[in-house]
């Protein structure tokens, strides 16, 4: 199993940090389903769906759900993909990663049975 994180940019305030794909909202109720295309859907399969997990900086509250899916075909990911990359459950634990994503690493991903 590999995780995929991509590098945020130059202009970015967590520049040199790596993240998950996104999905961003104003509204806090996302449905994946409606978020992937219909190739996506049935290219992939959802393995785990966190709880809500918070963070509060100074300028904004952060409301975040985590997704684990299992890519069954790259190709209808391929957009997505190419701007990440691939990492072992153990390399991704030496690269640097927001405090967010640290937390659902250590409480709920790496005590999933993958």
């Amino acid at each position: 199993n590999v995780i995929f994180l991509k590098e945020r940019g130059k202009n970015d305030i967590w520049q040199g940090l790596h993240d998950f794909h996104l999905i961003e909202s104003d509204n806090e109720n996302i449905e994946l389903e409606k978020s992937l295309t219909e190739d996506q859907i049935s290219a992939s399969e959802l393995l785990n769906e966190s709880s809500e997990f918070k963070h509060i900086l100074t300028h904004q509250r952060i409301t975040a759900k985590f997704y684990v899916i299992n890519v069954l075909n790259q190709k209808p990911f391929v957009n997505i993909l190419s701007e990440m990359k691939a990492y072992d459950r153990d390399a991704v634990l030496d690269v640097p990663i927001p405090k967010l994503i640290d937390n659902y690493l250590n409480e709920v991903f790496f005590s999933l049975a993958l």
